[in-house]
């Protein structure tokens, strides 16, 4: 009915994605996964599975007061796509609710008075940092191999945000499920011929960038300047160095 939590049948999802990759000989070693997938059972089966899994969590009082309570933090510069952070990160473990097996908790932190702002779905505590935690089993990576592994998720958000804005991801044209769902899949099969032809004319089309919109390419490659007079279509010169095809 469209109030299903993110986190429903995680487990089960995680059993089908793991099952189709393993029909094809595909070893996973590493799983990424956002705040929604904070599902102790599907920690569980991925610990099962001897996969290693980097998630966001709901955080929760508890939480807060444990990263309260750390009093080793290490500071380090982060790149992300605009900027540097100056960050601090600790670790503590934690044991979920119902659960054997403690987990460790990773936390950056930083102030919230910088010149960039942390991103609305930080956790803000009631002092002067804001938080990223990821929960992870493992044990051995430092802090910052860890929070950089996890933030090349952005990458695959980016995907669904160029599907949800180009390929109309964002409003499914049918009413049934199963309609959507085979839209949703042409869409996506839509989506990586185009990422492939944007590999091809980008190195013969300097005016097509690797990561325009659907919009630019249909402007840049596709748009033609032309008038309808009464009698014929006149066509303009627009200084563009290749044929267009109308």
């Amino acid at each position: 009915n469209g109030n299903v939590s993110p986190g429903a049948e995680i487990k089960e999802c995680l059993e089908k994605t793991i099952g189709f990759l393993e029909k094809s000989k595909i070893k996973v070693d590493k799983v990424r996964l956002d705040g929604g997938s904070y599902s102790k059972n599907g920690f569980q089966f991925l610990d099962e599975k001897e996969i290693k899994f980097y998630s966001g969590i709901v955080s929760s009082k508890v939480i807060m007061d444990k990263i309260e309570a750390i009093n080793s933090w290490k500071q380090f510069s982060l790149e992300t796509s605009t900027v540097f952070w100056e960050c601090e990160a600790g670790c503590f473990t934690h044991t979920l609710f119902k659960s054997e097996k403690p987990y460790r908790y990773v936390v950056l932190r930083v102030l919230k008075k910088n010149s960039y702002k942390a991103p609305s779905h930080w956790t803000s505590g009631n002092g002067k940092y804001a938080y990223k935690i990821i929960v992870t089993n493992d044990l051995t990576s430092s802090e910052y191999d860890i929070v950089k592994f996890y933030n090349n998720r952005g990458t695959a958000e980016r995907n669904f945000d160029d599907l949800k804005n180009n390929f109309a991801w964002r409003l499914p044209p049918f009413c049934e499920m199963n309609q959507n769902t085979v839209f949703i899949i042409i869409s996506a099969l839509t989506s990586n011929v185009y990422q492939g032809l944007l590999q091809m004319f980008s190195k013969k089309i300097p005016e097509l960038r690797l990561n325009a919109r659907l919009r630019e390419f249909i402007y840049i490659f596709m748009s033609v300047a032309c008038e309808l007079t009464d009698v014929e279509y006149v066509f303009y010169d627009t200084d563009i160095a290749y044929e267009k095809i109308c």
